[in-house]
């Protein structure tokens, strides 16, 4: 899998939404950067949605 894919997958580790599941699996089976580039904004979302901005920028950090 690719390396961002994988990382973006470790950011979702301890949540609990009911998607996780489903998007770990499209983020870990992604081979197309136009997909994953739409997969991330998934996983943006669904962090803000659970913990709130500032975690989610604050998990964004060991992306970059």
């Amino acid at each position: 899998a690719d390396p961002r894919a994988v990382a973006l997958s470790q950011m979702l580790s301890d949540c609990c939404h009911p998607r996780v599941g489903r998007l770990k699996a499209r983020l870990l089976e992604c081979q197309e950067p136009a997909q994953l580039a739409l997969l991330q904004a998934e996983v943006l979302n669904l962090l803000v949605l659970s913990f709130g901005h500032a975690e989610t920028q604050r998990r964004l950090q060991t992306l970059q």
